[in-house]
């Protein structure tokens, strides 16, 4: 029977701050997608599969940081892929061969996947890893929930300023560069929390629906230095060489107001132990507010680390992680 994989580890969390550096465009990208069977299909979720009877066209654009508003935006997209026609159990597979990955893109991990179904306009269909490295590859197997941003032409998609009456953002997008926290202490904790809707049938007794299911990350950091706490709590931070050649860091912390600034979605990269042949799943989270929500309390002894906790929440606060997957994982064997 096939080798059965145990992961056994500690994941490594890398937290994105933006750059401002815009992204190169997808126009002219070379890329590919057509139908295709895969090994294995699982739908086990509120999404439909493809269906059988619709023909599909598909467009990709990079997601980026909007330097405009905050939140997400996406740069002028590729051209598109129309007439593509699947079979029961089929997926359609866009691919990017590595040599036509703009090097940019190595400031974003994501890619934004627009589906047409038939003569209708594009929706945004989910959102796919990208590693600027390596080919992208990536399927699609079912059809997006009715609620998600669409109404977009490919004239839209394909511009690099039209805002998609505001959904799409700016178009002016930024990428990311991503720090690894580390080393962490007592591990990393996915809390899946959910959304229940209790069901009162006159026919029986009452039960519970899931509607929602997000995912919080915790953990803590044994790093203790002025950037980590602010990091993990709120503040400014700022390293900067003195006018007499010292190396000095500064931090403002506790500002006594009532305001709350919302910064938006940023990505966070959690890269998971690996399996049992070594292969390492990368998991992308898009819908993490990155701003630690909770209490901390700081604990100096002299027998014990002085660790600082970290959770990020998800919140959805981006018109673009509306009725989308906003957690994606990828492992290339």
């Amino acid at each position: 029977m096939p080798q059965q994989s145990f992961r056994i580890g500690v994941s490594q969390i890398q937290l994105s701050t933006p750059t401002g550096t815009l992204l190169s465009s997808a126009s002219g990208v070379g890329w590919t997608a057509a139908a295709i069977t895969p090994t294995n299909i699982t739908l086990n979720d509120v999404n439909s599969p493809l269906s059988t009877t619709s023909t599909y066209s598909v467009i990709l654009a990079f997601v980026g940081q909007d330097t405009v508003n905050g939140g997400y935006t996406v740069t002028q997209s590729t051209s598109a892929v129309t007439g593509i026609s699947v079979s029961t159990g089929q997926g359609i597979l866009c691919s990017i061969p590595v040599a036509n990955i703009p090097a940019s893109t190595a400031n974003t991990p994501a890619v934004a996947v627009f589906l047409k179904t038939g003569s209708g306009n594009y929706q945004l269909a989910e959102f796919a890893y990208i590693n600027a490295s390596q080919d992208f590859n990536h399927v699609i197997v079912s059809t997006p929930l009715y609620s998600v941003p669409s109404g977009f032409t490919a004239a839209v998609l394909q511009s690099a300023t039209n805002t998609g009456n505001g959904i799409l953002g700016s178009r002016a997008a930024g990428g990311w560069t991503f720090t690894a926290l580390t080393p962490t202490t007592g591990g990393v904790t996915v809390d899946r929390t959910t959304s229940n809707v209790t069901v009162s049938p006159d026919t029986g007794g009452d039960f519970q629906v899931t509607t929602t299911r997000t995912a919080g990350i915790e953990f803590s950091l044994l790093p203790n230095d002025i950037l980590q706490v602010i990091q993990g709590n709120a503040g400014n931070y700022v390293a900067y060489t003195a006018t007499d050649g010292s190396i000095i860091q500064e931090g403002q912390m506790s500002i006594f107001t009532a305001v709350s600034v919302i910064p938006g979605n940023n990505p966070l990269i959690m890269t998971m132990p690996p399996d049992g042949q070594g292969y390492i799943e990368n998991r992308l989270y898009l819908g993490q507010l990155l701003r630690n929500q909770q209490a901390n309390t700081e604990a100096w002894t002299k027998t014990n680390t002085t660790p600082i906790k970290f959770r990020y929440d998800a919140a959805p606060i981006d018109t673009l992680v509306n009725s989308e997957h906003s957690e994606i994982s990828f492992k290339l064997l």
